[in-house]
């Protein structure tokens, strides 16, 4: 396994000797023209190998080409990346490492002091930021900057899938946010 090597600005962060990679945000070549920004809980194993946020190729980036799709929008016009930029390993077997583990919220904190924030901030139109899974929301709506980029949530059923598509609990309830 290869990754990127971190900038100095992650030094002092308490994942820093935990985490593997640097994975910086996905950037528009013309980020002056950003609304929509998503930001996931941190890189997978795949994404740090190759510094690309929401890899296509790995779980987190297929279903995000979905939704991005069943909402005619285009990935390239968008702001993609993760509270935190280095991949989290779940642990370690047979010599390798193995799944990914939630940021804490001081490593979350001190990414966006670094990278995330300045970077988002940066983006003179944005509307919207979609913080995608329980991380990624937990930090965000705990902020003024969530409050006033995020929105509120409203609990919405999930919608139904087509025949082909595996079904889900219909129980099942996600964290929609609620636009102007």
């Amino acid at each position: 396994m290869s990754f990127a090597l971190k900038p100095p600005t992650c030094l002092g962060c308490p994942a820093h000797q935990k985490g593997f990679g640097f994975v910086p945000p996905a950037v528009p070549l013309d980020p002056t023209r950003v609304e929509l920004a998503v930001v996931g809980q941190g890189p997978g194993q795949q994404e740090a190998e190759t510094s690309r946020p929401f890899l296509e190729s790995a779980p987190s980036g297929f279903t995000l080409t979905r939704w991005l799709h069943g909402e005619a929008l285009q990935r390239s016009t968008l702001w993609v990346g993760n509270t935190i930029q280095c991949w989290l390993p779940k642990g370690r077997t047979q010599g390798r490492w193995f799944g990914s583990t939630d940021p804490t919220r001081a490593m979350q904190q001190h990414c966006w002091n670094a990278h995330v924030g300045p970077s988002l901030l940066a983006l003179p139109k944005l509307r919207l930021v979609v913080p995608v899974g329980s991380p990624a929301r937990s930090f965000l709506m705990g902020s003024t900057y969530g409050e006033r980029y995020c929105g509120t949530f409203t609990k919405l059923p999930l919608p139904t899938l087509g025949e082909n598509d595996a079904q889900p609990d219909q129980t099942d309830q996600s964290a929609v946010p609620a636009v102007d």
